[in-house]
């Protein structure tokens, strides 16, 4: 008996498609980012302008939540150095 199926990709597709696209998205980055890319999106179509707009300032949203992520961490650590053993024992922090 088969499981069933709307018609759609398979786990195992939808990750090779979205791998594939990831290497694509990690190629198109590389050589957009050099001065040669810069050439290339001077005379590049409107399409591929926009995709690198958005695709620059979703990086730039990674890039912040990434930073404020190990802020936060770094900050908690700092916090939980000040705190005696005994401290951290009775509100239950490693």
């Amino acid at each position: 008996m088969s499981p069933c199926s709307d018609g759609g990709y398979s786990n195992s597709q939808f990750a090779e498609l979205k791998a594939r696209a990831d290497l694509v998205t990690r190629l198109l980055c590389e050589i957009l980012g050099d001065s040669f890319g810069q050439q290339v999106l001077g005379g590049g179509s409107n399409e591929l302008r926009a995709w690198w707009d958005a695709h620059q300032q979703a990086d730039a949203k990674r890039l912040a939540a990434e930073d404020e992520t190990r802020r936060r961490r770094d900050v908690a650590l700092k916090a939980r150095l000040k705190l005696t053993q005994e401290e951290r024992e009775l509100l239950g922090i490693r």
